[in-house]
């Protein structure tokens, strides 16, 4: 059975695009508080990442459940093993044990902080803990990996719930509450116990995401059980141009609170997301192929990126002529040596795993 989305790949480049500019302004050295707009899209870039795999998943193994009458466990975690497992490992040994050996990409001039960095990270990323390694310690190539681990944990519960709950609405709910709840808690108890070191702890909540996959989650649900008079409400010109410019606003602005607003962005993404995906007058159609070519490569483009930034920061810097020169070198560099390497790595690498999946797939996906 086949399940037909268009412009998912191009959502998956442009979110993309947002976390390099992201992370090329605070690689930097950006002041990036005093501009909320480039503060807020590289975090909300993979807010949308989060709410997208959200709604995919849930989506897919609803169907699965519907036409096989149950859902194979085994089958999909072979699948997103193939999926992320090869590009992940490989980034995280050449993040914490090759590019630190080269002196003129090392960041850190401390040998001993180096160390201390790695031996206290490698077991984590080693163990799909990323976020839990990045909470603890900033980790410079590889510090983007974190959203993976969440990712991943997701899908370690996801599939067993949606295979043994048939109220779908509810729990998705639960898990929007639950991990809001908590957070609020532990803030109450910083506050309540300011030298407890929960610090981390919060970190660690704030990176699990699990809420922003939820709302993808309903979003499908939405979709899966046909909601029509939701969803022909979600499909309203009006709805679609109301939800990009709030968007855009919330982005614009300082947010501040990490509870609260965060749930406005997973609100407006999944409306986006089912407008683009599944609306019938979409604001933006988002076929063309060279825009769905970059979206399969997109996984590569969030990988690899910062080492790329970082290596054209340090190759450019002796070549500083003026701020614009520089600039826009740096940013047609770090963008065009990200897509060169992901494709390379795509074909050379990732397609090899890719093609395994096809004797794993209970229900294939069409993105356009």
């Amino acid at each position: 059975m086949k399940v037909h989305f268009q412009g998912i790949n191009s959502l998956r480049f442009f979110a993309a695009l947002s976390v390099i500019i992201y992370h090329i302004e605070g690689f930097k050295s950006t002041d990036l508080k005093t501009v909320p707009f480039l503060r807020n899209m590289g975090p909300h870039g993979v807010s949308f990442f989060f709410v997208l795999s959200g709604f995919l998943i849930t989506y897919l193994l609803l169907v699965e459940k519907e036409t096989y009458g149950s859902i194979s466990i085994r089958k999909f975690y072979t699948r997103r093993a193939l999926r992320i497992w090869p590009l992940y490992y490989f980034i995280v040994i050449v993040g914490l044990y090759v590019i630190p050996q080269i002196p003129f990409l090392r960041y850190w001039d401390n040998q001993a902080e180096m160390q201390q960095v790695i031996s206290s990270s490698s077991l984590l990323c080693f163990l799909l803990l990323p976020n839990v390694a990045e909470a603890i310690n900033t980790m410079p190539y590889i510090g983007n990996t974190w959203s993976i681990g969440v990712e991943e944990q997701f899908y370690f519960l996801w599939p067993w719930l949606i295979r043994y709950t048939k109220k779908y609405f509810r729990l998705l709910f639960l898990v929007i509450i639950v991990m809001i709840l908590i957070r609020v808690i532990i803030i109450l108890l910083m506050n309540r116990f300011p030298n407890a070191g929960l610090g981390p702890l919060l970190e660690i909540f704030v990176l699990l995401r699990f809420d922003a996959m939820a709302t993808g989650g309903i979003a499908a649900c939405l979709l899966f059980y046909k909601k029509e008079k939701i969803l022909q409400f979600i499909y309203r010109r009006d709805v679609q141009w109301l939800c990009l410019g709030l968007t855009f606003l919330l982005l614009y602005i300082e947010t501040g609170n990490r509870i609260h607003f965060y749930g406005w962005y997973y609100f407006l993404f999944a409306i986006i997301i089912l407008n683009v995906a599944t609306g019938t007058k979409p604001l933006f159609r988002l076929r063309q192929k060279w825009l769905d070519y970059l979206g399969k490569i997109s996984f590569g483009i969030y990988i690899y990126h910062p080492i790329v930034i970082f290596f054209c920061l340090k190759m450019l810097k002796p070549l500083i002529v003026s701020t614009y020169f520089f600039n826009g070198l740096l940013y047609i560099s770090s963008v065009a040596g990200t897509i060169f390497i992901s494709a390379i790595s795509f074909h050379g690498f990732e397609l090899f795993f890719l093609r395994l999946k096809k004797y794993f797939v209970m229900i294939e996906t069409i993105e356009t």
